[in-house]
């Protein structure tokens, strides 16, 4: 009883304000302690796992080069903040109150009161965090830009004024094509790629696309190339339909540039698809050529600009410093003079001269000068004398016959094309081209010395991708005309040159061809070619190679089929005795026997093929030197022994190919006693053999484990480990070896090692250059050598180093380290890694000079990058002892993410220092100890730092920063400015600054006690402010000034005053901009989201700012009244896009001055060509007035006003009559009466002309009476779409001038009754092709009663112009067309109608009218109608394709006889039509009553549904040869269950119910059978079966269903003869039997005589 008292003293104490309903909750807080606890753990660890399981997934993404979402970077961040709470609380509060007091006291039951409902509380937050796990849309595909790397440009004056062309033709919106022209070699690549460059520094253009068109234009790759800037998917497969959708993309883009690089012969550009509209200025296509009249005459081109030569001055100088020191040599000198002349001041010459003599001694100058002064011109096109003797003498001067050859055989690659290192050397062992080389590893020694001097000679370039080269065009082109004459080497381009060469015998003598034209359509039956030792053929797609194509090429060395679809090699493979090598790469492959014949066979590419089991027969090729079987994905059979036999086997390689090894399997590998190169997967690593690895492996690329993936960074060894232990490290396999030699090593999931160095390579790892360790719970210090003697050495060699889920690391080195480790790091990455309290120690950290990146994310108890609190530090700072300096001199980008704990760089401070420091006033630079002089790249994202910079910085120090380029700062919560003035000024490089969701942000630069400053962010040409809810200004400067800045981005802001607060304006008029801010070059602004300001601009700005403005968005700008006001209309000149939406205090757009002093120099001419105002709900004015001249927008061409209730009218009368460019013109929910404001004092009634309106769309503008107030006219002249929905406009357009002669002003006088949409004089719409009338009152379209009007034959080639019309909600409307006796060409081009609720409508058109183009017909809720046409109309339906009648309740029939009269002979036919579909017409009785033949040649399916009264389709003869659906459903929501247990029951019988039928004959017949089912005897049967229904359902009510239906069924089975009776019916009257009436028939028969 003493218990119950505590309790109730302890704890209804805290209970007595509860109610009674919540008594019980308040209990089981009590009650439910542990239980509550337990919960709170088990949630706890669900919601670990689900962390686990979604960083998979982010890691994968990764892995495909995806970024993740912010939502999940956040959600981590939520679970990292629970999770620590969660833990603290089980920690520090549960454990320490688990035990009872002795005697019970109160004190303990409230304790447990209180943890039992904060577990509680927390376990339903961890529920609901848990839950929000994400698990799809993580990541997404990021849009990569293009880059141009340029070192080969050198910027001369010869290149300076086509440079300036160029890039002032780019931002001309006049100029939509630009061409470059110039000899081969002259520099035109490099040129545009400069252009390229700079363009997309400038933000000219948001992407660029480059593509090499070259001498045979291959369609579908430029189009591919074109798609993969833009992110397009191609689904369809010919040229014209993929050019269609690649048309339809580029139109959405408005900065784009498209180059076409080396463009031979004409090439139509609207065939590929790239074409932009009138309206994209923005984008534009660059060209290049070799030949003007190229461009000029076949391109349509706008501008073009030659490369001319350099000057001789630039050509010399150029030379000399090619050439170097040499030069200064006299006697060099001179001949250098001549040399120069020789090269004819062509780029590409003087490269190549000059490097192929600045190593050469004098006789070889001399002897190059007289080569050059002999050397006779090729017929090479676009290439003149000089650039072949220039290139040939470079040639000639290589020295080295396997140097020629070498550079020979690449030029029988493809123009363009990256030439793989690795495919050189299989063509050079196969080829035997290097003398006295006798291995793999001899010849990749010999093939990169000749590649080094090659590319030292400018003959090749580096290729795009890593290992591969390239040959510059003009190059290539010199050396296949060496080739073909000094070598009888062949580069064939098409089919057409294939057949000449081998009609006149031109091959016979060939030693190489190479046929790599696209899609090869011809081969002789034999290759007549004794001497050929190489031939390269690929993409043999849809052509059989001839089974004797190779009996006459004995000699063949190299055979190269590559991207072919094979099946089974030639029968003639066995004359290849001689073959060396043999390349079948992504050749789709059947049967490989014959290849066993190729006794001396060396090197054999499978790659990417389709093999499924690696043939038997490959085991006889006891000579094979490299196998190569890479990306063989259906590779699943190895069969015993294959394998081990290639005894000679050098080289093999099988990544990501056959993985599902056995141990036997593995072991044959240790036979190959000659393999130096190994690629291998391997997914069990518990069948690795003994010795398996040896040291013979120079090269290797090894994954073992649960494979993940491949990661490549292109060096020579690469060993991955999934899933390993210790013990299986140790094992005697040979993988400790590999390890030790590996140049890249990822370990994934180690387990059992607790120190990296010491416990797998004791030497540390001295050859490993790039590291990854990722997933690890055990390892506490990566390197510990706390306890050793001396210093470890670790990871010497190291460039880039990986951490990633290391979840228990606290250290990446405890201990001493010598100076050599990490002394070559670049690149530093550390994720996931949640004990980890900072990076590197200070004596580390001194060493780490060549670091230039480093990335850490998701580290949560991160407090610093760099320490000086280590026990072993030799630089441990003490109160008395100084630091030397650390400067990161290499350092380009730093990106923290996601460390909440995260306070400095590095916390170098004396005790007294950090006793007076706290986290809120430590900045993140806070020392001169450690510097960043090359810093480019800052970005921190949820890093909660105090300051960045000290503000006590002096100008000396923030001089480090100097050199950022980008500042990306985001959710750094405790920050309350982001720089002082002193680091502020110093940014002289920044290009983008970012600053989102801060939230204790007041300013950007911080206010100090000097604050009479100028800032200039000389280079700045991004800026972006969002979410910063408390920030007031951006500084308070006398001046800050954005010379390049031209973009603006300030969104979410609502505190925001004014950007630069140093100004004396009135503040009851706030302006954002005032005179201490410069914008000289902005070009887009977007400002949203703040509520102080109530105008954008003050009266008093800069005299150059905002000049060059071009796109404005305003949004949610509560306190704005308007937005251009009076002074900022002479600065809009270049304004061409304006957006304004939700802004409710704005009343007018353009705030137009008192016109006292009319001054021409005054008026401003904008540019505007694109308006749009959404949702402005004080909007009154566009034009505050009628600017009259003011401010002309002659170049708007789209109008968009989307809900403004409160707008007058849109246009004042001055700028109405200058709309000549207006294109589309969109009216939405509107408050208008009026288009055009009436102009007061006209003596002469206006005219309004909009010669280029293609789209008037006039929607919800309920109060709009009339276009204009007074008399007027107006022209439409290529009006084509026309929408008017729910308005009750007069008069459209007036243009009527003998009408108002006759009435005057009276016509406007009358009630607002509308009759007539347009009222006209003559043709005014002559372009009218889509027609789209919505919920307006009109009787009928058109009007010709009033004296003066046009008559019906003009109204009639108005409407034939019509291609769709489209009628809804038109209640008055009773026709389309008068009813005549003269045919009228009134819709004869109509391809679409829709007629939908027009209840007074009572027949579509008149006899007289012909719809023969008619291709869509749709027909709905025309209550009245009681035909839809009559047969003359019906009979022009001859391209009707779909027709769809629905819900018309007086509808006897489609079609009706009215003006048949007699005749009984006659067809009609549909010849087009595939469906019709008739659905709810409760008296249809059938589709034609007449006795005309009807005709549906096409007809594919008929859908009628509820259709009561319809008995037949017709009475005369009705063919459908195509019919293979006929749906007949009478069901409605009110049938009956038993309705359709009979319909089950009998669907044998009537098949045409509800299903697809084949059969085409007599849907009279069939459609009768239904109705009769339902209608006639049928309907009897079924009403007598529903009064049985009703009367077992009375009668029978005490549960025996079974019973009650088998005396149902019975007596529905006495009925059966009168439905075969019923069946027969129509045969009988009509006489028509078919096989389905007698089928049916005959199932009655059968079921009847059964019972």
């Amino acid at each position: 009883m003493e218990f119950v008292i505590r309790i109730g003293v302890s704890v209804v104490t805290k209970m007595g304000e509860c109610s009674v309903s919540s008594l019980g909750r308040q209990l089981g807080y009590l009650y439910y302690y542990k239980s509550n606890i337990e919960k709170l753990e088990t949630q706890a660890q669900d919601l670990k796992n689900a962390k686990e399981r979604v960083k998979h997934l982010v890691e994968n993404a990764k892995r495909k080069g995806e970024e993740i979402e912010n939502h999940v970077q956040q959600w981590f961040s939520t679970v990292d903040v629970i999770s620590e709470e969660v833990e603290s609380f089980l920690k520090d509060k549960v454990h320490a109150n688990t035990g009872c007091c002795s005697n019970g006291s109160s004190l303990n039951l409230v304790s447990r009161y209180r943890l039992g409902r904060k577990a509680k509380k927390m376990t339903q937050k961890v529920v609901e965090i848990k839950d929000s796990a994400c698990s799809d849309n993580i990541s997404y595909v990021p849009v990569l830009q293009s880059s141009f790397p340029n070192k080969g440009f050198m910027a001369f004056d010869t290149r300076n004024s086509t440079m300036m062309g160029i890039m002032n033709a780019l931002v001309d919106i006049n100029v939509g094509i630009i061409g470059v022209y110039g000899m081969a070699g002259v520099g035109k690549t490099t040129l545009v790629k400069e252009v390229a460059r700079r363009a997309l520094e400038e933000k000219l253009f948001d992407d660029v696309a480059l593509i090499v068109v070259s001498h045979t234009p291959d369609l579908v790759r430029i189009q591919q190339e074109i798609a993969d800037k833009l992110g397009l998917v191609f689904h369809e497969i010919s040229i014209s339909a993929r050019a269609d959708r690649l048309r339809h993309r580029l139109r959405n883009e408005e900065k784009f540039l498209v180059i076409l690089d080396d463009i031979w012969k004409e090439l139509d550009l609207v065939d590929i698809g790239i074409t932009f509209e009138d309206d994209q200025n923005g984008c534009k296509i660059l060209m290049t050529s070799r030949f003007k009249d190229v461009l000029s005459n076949r391109m349509s081109e706008q501008k073009n600009f030659p490369v001319e030569l350099l000057s001789e001055n630039e050509a010399w100088d150029w030379f000399r410093k090619i050439v170097g020191d040499p030069i200064k040599n006299s006697d060099i000198q001179l001949l250098a003079t001549q040399i120069v002349e020789e090269c004819g001041c062509l780029p590409i010459a003087i490269v190549t001269v000059g490097h192929a003599l600045k190593t050469e001694s004098l006789s070889s100058w001399n002897d190059a000068f007289r080569q050059l002064q002999r050397s006779n011109p090729t017929n090479i096109e676009g290439m003149n004398e000089k650039v072949y003797s220039s290139i040939k003498l470079s040639y000639d001067f290589l020295g080295s016959e396997e140097a020629k050859s070498l550079l020979l055989l690449c030029c029988l690659h493809k123009e363009d094309a990256n030439i793989g290192i690795e495919d050189l050397l299989r063509y050079v062992m196969g080829w035997g081209l290097f003398q006295d080389v006798y291995k793999m590893d001899e010849a990749r020694d010999r093939l990169q010395i000749i590649v080094e001097k090659l590319k030292a000679r400018c003959l090749l370039l580096d290729g795009d991708y890593h290992d591969t080269v390239k040959l510059h065009d003009i190059i290539r082109d010199v050396c296949i005309s060496i080739a073909s004459v000094d070598r009888h080497m062949y580069n064939i381009r098409s089919n057409d040159d294939l057949k000449e060469r081998l009609n006149k015998k031109k091959l016979k003598d060939s030693t190489a061809i190479s046929l790599l034209c696209e899609n090869v359509g011809y081969l002789p039956e034999k290759l007549e070619c004794a001497k050929l030792h190489f031939f390269w053929m690929w993409k043999i797609r849809h052509l059989q190679i001839p089974d004797h194509f190779f009996e006459e090429t004995k000699e063949l060395r190299i055979l190269d089929l590559s991207y072919s679809y094979l099946g089974v090699l030639p029968s003639s493979f066995c004359f290849l005795q001689n073959l060396q090598a043999l390349c079948l790469r992504d050749c789709w492959l059947r049967d490989l026997t014959s290849i066993a014949e190729l006794k001396n066979l060396e090197v054999l590419d499978l790659s990417r093929s389709s093999i499924e089991e690696l043939p038997r027969q490959i085991g006889q090729l006891t000579r094979l030197r490299l196998l190569d079987l890479t990306s063989c994905s259906r590779l699943k059979v190895i069969e015993p022994n294959i394998l081990s036999s290639l005894i000679h086997l050098e080289e093999l390689y099988m990544k990501k190919s056959f993985s599902k090894w056995e141990a036997a399997g593995l072991s044959e590998l240790k036979n190959l006693v000659h393999l130096t190169t190994l690629h291998l997967e391997i997914a069990n690593s518990n069948i690795l053999p003994n010795d398996l690895f040896h040291d013979k492996l120079e090269r290797f690329k090894i994954l073992i484990g649960n494979l993940s993936g491949w990661s490549d960074c292109g060096t020579s060894r690469m060993l991955k480990l999934i899933n390993f232990t210790k013990n299986s490290l140790s094992e005697e396999h040979g993988l400790q070896r590999l390890l030790k030699r590996s140049k890249e090593l990822y370990l994934d999931g180690l387990k059992g090692v607790e120190n990296i160095v010491h416990e797998l390579d004791w030497e540390g790892f001295p050859e490993v250059k790039h590291f990854s360790l990722k997933n690890n719970g055990e390892i506490r210090y990566f390197i510990d050598s706390e306890d050793q003697p001396t210093p470890s050495v670790a990871f010497p060699s190291v460039e880039s180093f990986t951490l990633r889920s290391m979840m228990k690391l606290e250290k990446i080195c405890n201990g001493k380290l010598t100076k050599e480790s990490f002394g070559k790091l670049k690149f530093l990455e550390v994720s996931y890694c949640y004990q980890l309290k900072n990076l590197f120690s200070f004596s580390i950290a001194k060493g780490l000079l060549l670091l230039k990146d480093i990335e850490v994310t998701y580290c949560s108890r991160l407090e610093e990058i760099i320490t000086c609190n280590g026990e072993h530090d030799a630089y441990c700072v003490n109160g008395t002892e100084e630091v030397d300096n650390i400067k990161f001199s290499q350092l380009c980008s730093l990106r923290l993410r996601d460390l909440p704990k995260f306070l400095q760089v590095s916390t170098c401070l004396n005790e007294e220092q950090l006793t007076e420091s706290s986290s809120s006033t430590m900045s993140f630079f806070n020392d001169t100890i450690i510097s960043f002089p090359i810093l480019e790249t800052l970005e921190l994202s949820l890093v909660n730092v105090g300051k960045i910079w000290d503000n006590g910085l002096t100008v000396t120090d923030s001089t480090c920063f100097q050199n950022l380029v980008t500042l990306n700062v985001n959710n750094c919560g405790f920050l309350k400015n982001l720089f002082p003035s002193s680091v502020a000024a110093n940014l002289l490089q920044l290009k983008r600054l970012v600053v989102m969701m801060c939230d204790m942000m007041e300013e950007i630069i911080s206010t100090d006690e000097v604050m009479d400053k100028k800032f200039k962010f000389p280079r700045l040409n991004s800026l972006t402010i969002r979410g910063l809810e408390k920030l007031t200004k951006f500084c308070s400067a006398t001046f800050v000034e954005f010379p390049l800045l031209t973009e603006l981005i300030i969104l979410r802001c609502p505190a925001l005053k004014t950007f630069n607060s140093y100004s004396a304006e009135n503040h009851d008029a706030l302006s954002l901009f005032n005179e201490n801010v410069a914008f000289p070059s902005l070009k887009t602004m977007e400002i949203g989201s703040i509520n102080k300001p109530n105008r954008i601009w003050s009266d008093q700005l800069t005299e150059d700012s905002f000049c060059k403005l071009e796109d404005v968005e305003f949004t949610n700008c509560r306190s704005l009244t308007s937005i251009f006001p009076s002074g900022m209309l002479r600065r809009l000149c270049s304004l061409t896009t304006s957006r304004v939406s939700e802004c409710h205090m704005v009343k007018e757009i353009f705030e137009i001055p008192i016109a006292d002093v009319q001054e021409e120099s005054k008026n401003t001419h904008s540019q505007l060509s694109n308006l749009h105002l959404f949702k402005l709900p004080s909007l009154k004015h566009v034009w505050g007035k009628d600017p009259r001249g003011i401010l002309t927008c002659p170049n708007i061409q789209k109008l968009y006003i989307y809900e403004c209730p409160n707008l007058q009218h849109l246009f004042p009368y001055s700028v109405a009559k200058s709309l000549l460019k207006l294109e589309i013109l969109c009216v939405i929910d509107c408050g208008i009466k009026e288009i055009v404001a009436e102009e007061e004092g006209l003596v002469k009634m206006p005219k309004f002309v909009f010669p280029q309106l293609t789209d008037l769309r006039l929607v919800k503008v309920h109060q709009l009476v009339r276009f204009y107030p007074g008399p007027h006219t107006s022209e439409w002249p290529l009006l084509n779409w026309l929408v008017v929905s729910e308005c009750i406009v007069e008069v459209l357009a007036l243009e009527c001038q003998s009408f108002l002669k006759t009435y005057g002003l009276a016509y406007h006088g009358v009630p607002l009754e509308q009759r007539h949409l347009f009222l006209i004089d003559k043709v005014a719409f002559p372009r009218l092709e889509k027609l789209k009338l919505e919920r307006i009152l009109l009787s009928r379209i058109w009007d010709d009663e009033h004296e003066g009007l046009v008559g019906k034959e003009e109204w009639a080639q108005i409407l034939s112009h019509v291609r769709e019309l489209k009628l809804s909600d038109l209640s008055n409307l009773m026709y389309l067309w008068e009813e005549s006796t003269q045919p009228c060409t009134a819709y004869k081009n109509l391809n679409t109608l829709e007629v939908i609720n027009c209840g007074r409508l009572k027949k579509l058109v008149p006899s007289s009218v012909s719809l023969q183009n008619l291709v869509n017909l749709i027909v709905s809720d025309c209550s009245r109608m009681v035909y839809l046409l009559s047969s003359s109309t019906a009979k022009s339906l001859t391209k009707l394709k779909k027709m769809s009648i629905s819900r018309c309740e007086m509808m006897e029939g489609i079609t009706s006889t009215h003006e048949e009269g007699n005749d009984d002979e006659g067809e009609i036919v549909f010849d087009h039509l595939k469906v019709l579909e008739l659905n709810s017409l409760p008296a249809l009785t059938m589709f034609y009553p007449g006795n005309y033949e009807m005709s549906f040649p096409n007809m594919e399916e008929i859908v009628v549904r509820q259709c009561r009264e319809m008995q037949t389709f017709c009475h005369g003869v009705i063919s459908t040869p195509k019919l293979h659906k006929l749906l007949i459903d009478e069901e409605d929501e009110n049938s009956s269950e038993s309705d359709a247990e009979w319909d089950d029951e009998y669907e044998e019988l009537f098949p045409h119910r509800r299903e697809h039928v084949r059969f085409t004959e007599d849907v009279n017949s069939i459609i009768l059978q239904h109705w009769n089912s339902k209608h006639g005897i049928g309907m009897e049967l079924q009403q007598m079966f529903t009064e049985q229904d009703d009367q077992i359902d009375e009668e029978h009510s005490d549960g025996n269903s079974y019973e009650d239906y088998e005396h149902f069924m019975s007596t529905r089975q006495e009925f059966l003869p009168f439905m075969f009776a019923s069946n027969f019916l129509y045969a009988f009257t009509h006489n028509k039997y078919t096989t389905e009436t007698v089928k049916s028939s005959e199932f009655l028969i059968n079921r009847w005589q059964g019972i």
